[in-house]
């Protein structure tokens, strides 16, 4: 199985949702975690990952953390 370096990065910041296992509580203690500036820079990865076609299988994902960060 090939994983991306980055994949671990990606599951930590976009977690699933209820279904499996996370609650909307506990998304926002991740994201109260890190500052605005850090928050910008994760919403700017994530949405380079978005854009990307090379990782289109990513966007859903991608997607779904922007409404967090």
């Amino acid at each position: 199985m090939k994983v991306c370096f980055w994949e671990f990065t990606m599951y930590f910041l976009c977690p699933g949702n209820e279904e499996e296992g996370w609650h909307d509580k506990a998304l926002a203690e991740l994201v109260s975690l890190f500052d605005a500036d850090q928050r910008a820079i994760i919403r700017e990865f994530l949405r380079s990952i978005a854009e990307n076609v090379a990782l289109r299988s990513w966007r859903s994902c991608a997607e779904h953390g922007l409404k967090w960060w």
